[in-house]
């Protein structure tokens, strides 16, 4: 049966109202939260949809892990970096800041060699989610430090934080016609009291992680603490707990994710701030997961699509040095450049391939032009460098010969 909505009963049903209520926040299926929302202490009232949910992702996540173990680690590799940085693009552009593609990968290149960059704050933030480092996320001081990194100087002058932490003047969520839709909490010291006591329900291990993250992220949202930058650092958090519990490339599909559903997105916010879901935020913790089940189910079928992808060409590689057109550094090389360009559809510059190929610059120049002259490499220019992918039309045709000899 599907859960209805407290703010439908309160029309359909006006006597049972109260009664549906109390029944469902005094139910032990009621997850309590550690603050109230408007009046009411909010609560998650423990569906079945929300169990069947749960079930969904885990599956799906050990079928993503399972296939995982046949990707080779390059593979895997460039495909986190190009998650990241699509997830950076796409956070920003949620948020209505432009972010190129250059920019992001400059700012890349910026944290390597140690110069400054936009978005170097939020590319490190990001690098180190999908690393092992710890981000500290134990008091209202950490989440500053997040922001501070993240997106501050992306924050124009008015709407920098100007309380001790947060904000210390009230700030209204808008719809497209400038109606209020919701108002932050206030003053600065319930802000920082409310984010606190969230921090603590994050901790609590008696509640099922994905549904902490999720009702963490309403939370964040309702409590509104900065005037600007609130979505991004959200998603941020969200996307460190996701990567925590289950799967970094499911961490980083999150705001891929949110953007194609930025409706029902914003829709679970509006409809749990009604005051007549009296603290209810059943709603919210159901579509989040949903969103995230989605996620799961697109990066299962695109890893899938990759894997059998690169199989092929793996394939056509072997053949051609069964046949001897290709020797082992040859064939090394460009399976390395194949992984590449499927995974991430980047070139890589010949530093990186040296060190992947464990040679000399010498000698990788050398397969690289013997690569070339066989019409199996295909090459660019940047700057002061050349670039390298692997020629995938060129690779297929060599399988496409061999199947009409």
């Amino acid at each position: 049966m599907e859960y209805e909505l407290l703010s439908k009963i309160f029309y359909k049903k006006p006597t049972e109202y109260e009664s549906i209520y109390d029944a469902r926040f005094n139910s032990e299926a009621s997850i309590k939260l550690p603050i109230k929302i408007h009046e009411n202490v909010g609560f998650i009232f423990n569906t079945n949809e929300i169990t069947k949910l749960l079930v969904k992702i885990y599956k799906t996540i050990n079928k993503i892990n399972l296939l995982r173990t046949h990707l080779p680690n390059i593979a895997i590799n460039s495909y986190i970096i190009k998650s990241l940085k699509d997830e950076i693009a796409l956070t920003n552009e949620i948020e209505g800041v432009r972010s190129t593609r250059k920019e992001i990968e400059d700012a890349i290149d910026s944290i390597k060699n140690d110069k400054s960059a936009r978005f170097k704050g939020l590319v490190d933030k990001y690098f180190k989610l999908i690393s092992n480092e710890i981000i500290p996320l134990n008091n209202c001081e950490d989440i500053r430090t997040i922001y501070d990194a993240l997106v501050l100087p992306e924050i124009e002058k008015e709407n920098l934080p100007d309380g001790i932490l947060f904000r210390k003047e009230p700030v209204q969520v808008v719809s497209a016609t400038q109606k209020e839709k919701h108002r932050g909490i206030m003053p600065e010291s319930k802000i920082i009291e409310s984010l606190d006591l969230c921090l603590d329900f994050l901790k609590n291990d008696d509640i099922d992680s994905l549904t902490k993250i999720s009702a963490f992220h309403y939370l964040f949202g309702y409590i509104h603490p900065f005037y600007d930058g609130n979505g991004r650092t959200s998603r941020f958090i969200s996307s460190y707990l996701i990567k925590n519990e289950l799967d970094v490339l499911l961490a980083l599909k999150l705001s891929y994710t949110v953007k194609n559903n930025i409706n029902k997105y914003y829709k679970a916010f509006d409809v749990c701030n009604d005051r007549k879901n009296k603290g209810d935020i059943t709603f919210f913790v159901v579509t989040f997961l949903e969103l995230l089940s989605q996620a799961s189910d697109d990066l299962y079928t695109k890893i899938a699509d990759l894997n059998d992808q690169l199989n092929y060409y793996n394939n056509i590689i072997n053949m051609l040095v069964n046949e001897k057109v290709l020797n082992d550094k040859q064939a090394k090389c460009i399976f390395i450049l194949c992984q590449n360009r499927l995974f991430d559809d980047t070139y890589m510059n010949m530093n990186t391939l040296t060190e992947l190929l464990e040679k000399s610059d010498t000698t990788t120049r050398k397969i690289l032009k013997s690569l070339e002259s066989k019409n199996l490499l295909v090459k660019s220019r940047n700057k002061n460098q050349y670039l390298y992918s692997a020629n995938l039309d060129s690779l297929s045709s060599q399988n496409f010969t061999k199947c009409f000899d």
